[in-house]
């Protein structure tokens, strides 16, 4: 396993459409240390919920919530070339 995710990972049996690349399209990242001494990047489970002013807020958890609306991402700091 790479040093940016947690020993023992497992990426979800689920597809994910949350970031999404073109096929062929040549993109060039470079992943950053995040400050934490432990890891680089954050795993976890998110969805929206609506406040009663008509704005969505994000609810996160690093374990499943069981939400059908929910979806597993992955959080780092990065420095995108192409910009």
């Amino acid at each position: 396993m790479t040093a940016f995710l947690p020993d023992g990972y497992e990426a979800p049996k689920s597809v994910s459409f949350y970031t999404k690349f073109e096929d062929g399209e040549k993109v060039k990242l470079r992943i950053l240390p995040s400050g934490l001494e432990d890891r680089n990047c954050i795993t976890g489970f998110e969805y929206f919920e609506e406040t009663e002013d008509g704005k969505k807020t994000p609810i996160r958890s690093t374990q499943t919530m069981k939400n059908i609306n929910e979806k597993h991402f992955w959080a780092f700091k990065v420095y995108n070339h192409n910009l």
